[in-house]
């Protein structure tokens, strides 16, 4: 069978299995008796156009496993409020796209994606967990980049992007999604390691080797993509964000060891209405007992500011914004003022560090060992 257009479908499913006991498509059974899967089982277009496994709106609770796609438009493709799990699933050479996935969660794991014409991997399933994902493109291909990810509140874990004709990784435009990546491997992408999109992220462990590894966020957008352990390097940690960085530093710091924080606002946006900022603290308070919170700052620079802030509304008593002003001696680390707060009720209060110049884009702010009492 070869498809004539793309809307064929060579295998679907609408029937849905219940979440104990889920409908199972798999593979790689062995052939003498299959009882034991020992390989994967393969399909093919021949062409390059149509689905080779199509689930659709009402087909849920479907898993796909020790399967390959080759040659189709997309290779693996659930549709609205399919909740799905793939295992050992693998799409190669598909025009399009390699997997595909909408609605609620998708459970993947060891996922591989190679030379797709699009993209290899896109899910915006909400709340999806993809674990050990492949997603390479061969000569420029995967032009969009290897994974798409326009899913709130999903995670990723050993991700390897390398080759693709875009970025490694996306933040699928427009859908604002809070993404977490442990253990990204990026290489050889035609633009971006990480594409940030619309959307905040995490990264841990984000080994990235493009020029560019980090895609600017958008103007004003305010959203921030920290990488903790940054290149996969232990104490190195970096913030960016529309207009400023923020990063770990050894260099200048208040102690002889560990590590400060130096902020540089990259764009004059970033003025006193559009501050950088940072958590540094997140305080357990006793109802009526006061607070006291002191930091240690430095800068390089008379027009760059820095805040120690406490955001209004977060417990019963502190309704409004409570800051102390920080312009420390040039060159010189000082102590700041204190910031005293009392709340009426039990809880956990968050105090951050904000900074902003608005006149100049490569001056520094540094904060260091803050103390509470």
């Amino acid at each position: 069978m070869v498809a004539s257009n793309n809307s064929v479908n060579f295998f679907s499913s609408s029937k849905s299995g219940i979440d104990s006991a889920w409908i199972t498509y798999s593979g790689g059974w062995s052939r003498a008796d299959m009882s034991v899967q020992s390989g994967e089982s393969w399909l093919t277009g021949g062409n390059g156009i149509g689905y080779g496994l199509y689930m659709d709106n009402g087909s849920q609770y479907v898993a796909v496993d020790h399967m390959g796609f080759t040659r189709f438009s997309y290779g693996l493709s659930n549709s609205l409020n399919a909740l799905t799990k793939w295992t050992s699933v693998q799409a190669a050479g598909c025009s399009n796209v390699g997997m595909t996935a909408t609605g609620r969660r998708l459970t993947g794991t060891n996922l591989v994606a190679v030379n797709c014409g699009v993209s290899g991997i896109d899910c915006t399933s909400i709340a999806s967990v993809l674990t050990c994902v492949t997603a390479n493109g061969i000569a420029g291909n995967n032009p969009q980049s290897g994974v798409v990810i326009g899913s709130n509140r999903s995670r990723m874990n050993y991700v390897v992007a390398r080759g693709n004709g875009g970025s490694g990784v996306i933040n699928s435009f427009g859908n604002r999604p809070d993404l977490e990546v442990r253990n990204l491997t990026t290489a050889n992408n035609g633009s971006y390691g990480y594409n940030c999109g619309l959307g905040s992220a995490v990264l841990v462990s984000a080994n990235m080797a493009e020029a560019t590894p980090i895609a600017a966020l958008t103007q004003f957008g305010d959203m921030y993509v920290y990488s903790q352990r940054h290149g996969a390097v232990a104490g190195v940690h970096l913030a960016t964000t529309d207009g400023g960085t923020v990063r770990s530093v050894t260099d200048v710091r208040h102690t002889a060891s560990g590590i400060a924080w130096r902020f540089n606002p990259t764009s004059t946006d970033r003025g006193p209405s559009y501050p950088l900022r940072l958590s540094v603290a997140k305080i357990a308070c006793t109802a009526n007992v006061a607070k006291t919170v002191r930091i240690w700052t430095r800068r390089d620079n008379a027009n760059i500011r820095g805040l120690l802030t406490i955001e209004g509304g977060q417990l019963a008593g502190l309704a409004q914004t409570v800051s102390v002003a920080c312009t420390p001696t040039l060159n010189t680390w000082e102590q700041s003022g204190a910031l005293t707060f009392t709340a009426l009720e039990s809880g956990v209060v968050e105090v951050t560090f904000q900074v902003y110049d608005g006149i100049n884009t490569t001056n520094n702010f540094w904060i260091d060992d803050l103390t509470v009492s």
